[in-house]
This record gives structure tokens, C-alpha cells and sequence, in this order.
């Protein structure tokens, strides 16, 4: 038996230094100049604030920048172009009479088992978008079935009435940005993880959380197979003074060694995983949101399908879903270390 322990350890040794050198590297990959250049173009006011359904096609041109990026990356694509696409059906509601000045549009996921009066229904309007998804394949024959999904929302506000833009630059360029990277560092290590791990840029979260409720519909992996989801959701923020309009919000932005974890409980080894990376990089892990928090963002589809979740997030700020949030209040030394906390955990996800 001590024989048998020994031969193993004599095993084990080299491939735990490999892995710790693996992730070291891509640590090293991930820097603070690549974030910046990436969240500089989609927060630009050339892309008119990302959002669904205007003329200005933002949120396409966006899209066609994830997708450019992840095939230089040289991830796997989804179905040969990236793309995901679906149909969002756009419904106005008469408001005349009530006291609503205006008419409101709701948004949701077209469905093509829809009756045809439901498709050709006054005032209803199919939209076509799409998820822009990445694929880094697994190096184990047998685990590279399951996956690990990174995801972020590359969508936003658009313009206001007067035409200001809603850059979002932190809601949520940061996030996109992030994923960006993880993808680079990821497919340049020499040892890949040995599960499969998924890109997802998901379009329309503004407007319901549709492209996520698409992906959780239509996965690529099956859900069962999905050992966890990262989400990642305004990452690139420092608490300052005037951020106390936040004050009484449960999730005003931290400070420089602070990060939201939301951990959903259906994976004890994710939690314990979250905490040692953030011990590793002097993070301090906030657990403290309430459960209402599970369907604040795109994480919310798998959560409710009961598949493990981490949310990452730096938290709320005066210039949440405002035409202030710009790229001069980015804290780009912040979103390094978000990035470098989804290196850690990611890793260890996929290799366990």
C-alpha cells in the first residue's frame, strides 16, 4: 500500500508543477493595454451604445468584432460563423388613454411554432440577432464533452431622445473585453484544459436576458454536461465617493480589493474554488447579495435549470445605465484582476 501511494505521488508531483506553470502563463498573457484596446471600441460612440434594433447596426458591428477576434484566437465556431442566431419578436402596446405618453415595446424570443397570426399580428415586429459563441475543444477524450461557459453580454442602451449615447462602457464592454482575453490566454497554453471551454457573447440581456434564454434553449453543450457558468457582468469599476447614490443598494461598487461572488449552491468545489483564487490575488469575495440577485443577468436562465453559476461583478455605480458610464471611468488595473480571478477558477473548473 505505502508502495502504491508512492508510485502515485511520483505521478502527481510533476502534473500539479505543470498545471501551476500553465496557469501562471496565462496569467502573464492577460494584460491591462489588450482590455483597454477592446473596451475602447465597443464603448465607442461609433457603435451608438449597442443596442437592439436600431438603424445604426452598433450591436452588429460589435458582433462582427467578437467574432473576427475569436476566429484569430483560433477558437472552434459555432455552426462555421460564430454566430448563434434567433429572432427576437418585438410587440408595441397601445398606451392610448392610460398615462403613458408613449408606446411601450416588449421583447421576447420568437418562437417558430408560433401560429401565423401570432408571426403577422399588428404592431409586432421579428428582430434578427444573434450569441456570438467560441469554442476552445477539451484535451481529455473523455471529460472534453463537458464544458465550462464563460459569459458576457456585448449589448446595451443605444441613445436617449437627444441623442446621447449610452456608451456602457463598464455595462458591459468590460465583460466582453474579459472574455476576449480569457480566450487568447487559454488557447496559448502549451497543456489545454482537459474540458471543452465555451465562449458566449450574448445579445439582447437589456431587453430580458433573450440571448441567454436562446443559449439555455439551444445549448451547444448539453446543460448536463455543463460543469459551471461564469458570468460576467460590469467588471471594471472602483467605489468613489460619488457612488453613494448606491448607498442603500445591497451591491454598491467595491473598492479596489473587493469583487461580488455570486455562487450558486448546486457546486460546493465552485465556491471552494472561487475563495482560493481570490485568496491567491488578495481579493476580498463579497457572498453577501440576496437570492433576487440569481435573476439580475444572463446567468439567471442556467441558475433556474439548477446549473452551477458564478456572477462577477464590481459592482453598482453612479453611472449605471446612465450616459456617463464612459471609458474614463474604467479602473483597466480592475478588470485585470476580475480577468485574472476567471483564469483561476476557469482553469481549475475545467481540470478537475
Amino acid at each position: 500500500m505505502i508502495l502504491n501511494k508512492y508510485i502515485l505521488l511520483i505521478f502527481l508531483i510533476p502534473a500539479l508543477a505543470a498545471f501551476s506553470t500553465a496557469q501562471e502563463k496565462a496569467l502573464e498573457t492577460i494584460t491591462e493595454n489588450v482590455l483597454k484596446r477592446h473596451i475602447i471600441f465597443l464603448a465607442s460612440d461609433s457603435l451608438q451604445g449597442r443596442a437592439l434594433n436600431t438603424k445604426n447596426n452598433g450591436l452588429e458591428t460589435a458582433a462582427n468584432y467578437l467574432r473576427e477576434n475569436a476566429k484569430n484566437i483560433g477558437l472552434k465556431p459555432f455552426e462555421n460563423d460564430y454566430f448563434q442566431a434567433f429572432e427576437v419578436q418585438a410587440s408595441k402596446l397601445d398606451c392610448k388613454g392610460t398615462s403613458r405618453e408613449k408606446s411601450r415595446i416588449t421583447y421576447s424570443v420568437h418562437s417558430k411554432n408560433q401560429s401565423p397570426h401570432e408571426k403577422t399580428a399588428q404592431n409586432t415586429e421579428l428582430i434578427s440577432t444573434q450569441n456570438v459563441v467560441g469554442i476552445l475543444e477539451g484535451s481529455d477524450t473523455r471529460l472534453k464533452d463537458e464544458c465550462i461557459v464563460f459569459m458576457a453580454h456585448y449589448d446595451h442602451l443605444g441613445t436617449d431622445e437627444e441623442g446621447n449615447i449610452f456608451n456602457g462602457a463598464d455595462d458591459n464592454a468590460t465583460g466582453c473585453a474579459i472574455l476576449l482575453e480569457l480566450a487568447e490566454a487559454f488557447s496559448q497554453l502549451t497543456m489545454m484544459p482537459r474540458r471543452s471551454i465555451l465562449f458566449l457573447w450574448t445579445t439582447a440581456e437589456e431587453t430580458g436576458m433573450l440571448g441567454s434564454q436562446h443559449y439555455a434553449q439551444n445549448p451547444v453543450f448539453p446543460l448536463e454536461k455543463t460543469k459551471a457558468v461564469i458570468n460576467i457582468d460590469m467588471a471594471g469599476r472602483v467605489y468613489e465617493p460619488r457612488d453613494s447614490v448606491w448607498k442603500k443598494s445591497p451591491k454598491l461598487v467595491k473598492d479596489f480589493n473587493g469583487i461580488y461572488t455570486l455562487i450558486s449552491d448546486f457546486s460546493p468545489e465552485l465556491d471552494e474554488i472561487t475563495d482560493s483564487a481570490c485568496n491567491q490575488l488578495d481579493l476580498v469575495p463579497d457572498k453577501s447579495l440576496p437570492e433576487s440577485f440569481f435573476r439580475s443577468s444572463d446567468h439567471h436562465h442556467f441558475h433556474s435549470r439548477e446549473i452551477p453559476v458564478l456572477n462577477l461583478s464590481t459592482g453598482y455605480h453612479a453611472d449605471y445605465h446612465k450616459v456617463t458610464d464612459k471609458i474614463s471611468r474604467i479602473r483597466f488595473d480592475k478588470v485585470k484582476r476580475v480577468a485574472d480571478l476567471c483564469i483561476l477558477v476557469g482553469f481549475e473548473m475545467a481540470n478537475q
